[in-house]
């Protein structure tokens, strides 16, 4: 009994030694394939997902920036139509694009006069504001393309000014999907002061 226990107890602990001496000589080729694949697989996965994950982010961005300068053309419409005696009919261009809208005003006028005209339009795709006496400002983004300015005259027997405006913006980028998907386009409706 006590041989058996001796010739089990050596087969035990060879092995063990044969284990020891497996994990010291590292992985077999089998294992070596499957790391390879799994690796390969991982791989895989994320170089597809990471280009779509750029143009994501840049979508949101051109789509941000878009959206931005509309609302911020806008606002500048808003103020400068709040502060203005009247709609300039004879320079506006109402109800197609691009429009223009010309503004008569009482505030900052030059030297010597009673009035000063303020100009809303579009030229080479970008939206300017020009003060009388001033150089034209463009008031958007050097990417951003004003694809369509409308104003709509809503002035009725009130003498009060209104106006509908409508925007339409997009990104200028050499991709068709980025341009097509930053494309926004704004409705205001902005009355004036009643004098």
């Amino acid at each position: 009994m006590c041989e058996h226990m001796r010739e089990h107890s050596s087969r035990l602990y060879v092995g063990t030694n044969s284990t020891k001496l497996r994990k010291m000589m590292g992985f077999t080729l089998i294992e070596m394939l499957i790391y390879i694949g799994i690796m390969s697989v991982v791989v895989l996965v994320i170089g597809a997902f990471i280009p779509q994950l750029i143009m994501s982010n840049l979508y949101l961005q051109a789509k941000g920036q878009t959206l931005d300068n509309a609302r911020s053309a806008l606002k500048t419409i808003e103020y400068e139509l709040k502060r203005s005696a009247a709609i300039y009919a004879p320079t506006s261009v109402f109800d197609s694009s691009p429009g223009q809208l010309s503004l008569e005003s009482a505030e900052n006028a030059p030297a010597g006069e009673n009035n000063t005209f303020i100009d809303f339009y579009v030229d080479n795709n970008r939206l300017y504001l020009k003060k009388e006496d001033s150089q034209a400002e463009i008031m958007t983004a050097e990417k951003i393309v004003i694809s369509n300015l409308m104003f709509t005259d809503l002035t009725v027997g009130t003498g009060q000014p209104a106006i509908r405006v409508a925007v339409t913006a997009y990104y200028d980028s050499s991709s068709q999907t980025i341009r097509e998907q930053s494309r926004v386009s704004l409705t205001a409706t902005i009355s004036g002061r009643n004098y």
